[in-house]
């Protein structure tokens, strides 16, 4: 049996590096981008950290304790934000805190509406398939 437990590698890495004073997790919409920020009073990362933190070149132990870590987190997630149209934005000061702040494009009508027909299309060519039928790929 896996036992597994969500988590959000910010919110416990604030936890973590946080010995005094608090963490704030702020959500809000700002230019149609939908904002999650991850704030905490801790220890904060130096200028040469945050020069490597989302790239590949920084990549293990070069962060606070990299215990079992691969140091791929960022860098992937990242990459995989700005694929979504958002980004992973970070601020930090030494003895300070830091503060992440992930935004992606929020959902419209519009979005969700095609989201749905494009599902449909895909949903009755699965079924078509199924019963023997061959159907050709539409063009968007």
């Amino acid at each position: 049996m896996v036992n597994y437990t969500p988590r959000s590698t910010s919110i416990s890495n604030a936890i973590k590096y946080t010995k005094k004073g608090g963490i704030t997790v702020r959500l809000y919409e700002k230019e149609g981008m939908g904002v999650i920020e991850v704030s905490d009073t801790g220890e904060g990362m130096s200028p040469k950290m945050l020069e490597t933190l989302f790239s590949r070149s920084g990549i293990k132990k070069s962060n606070t304790d990299a215990e079992n870590s691969s140091g791929l987190g960022l860098y992937i997630a990242k990459n995989f934000m700005q694929m979504q149209g958002g980004d992973i934005t970070v601020t930090s000061k030494v003895g300070k805190g830091t503060t992440f702040a992930y935004t992606l494009k929020l959902a419209t009508e519009k979005n969700i509406e095609n989201f749905k027909t494009h599902k449909d299309v895909q949903d009755n060519e699965l079924s078509d398939e199924a019963n023997g039928e061959k159907t050709q790929n539409p063009v968007y």
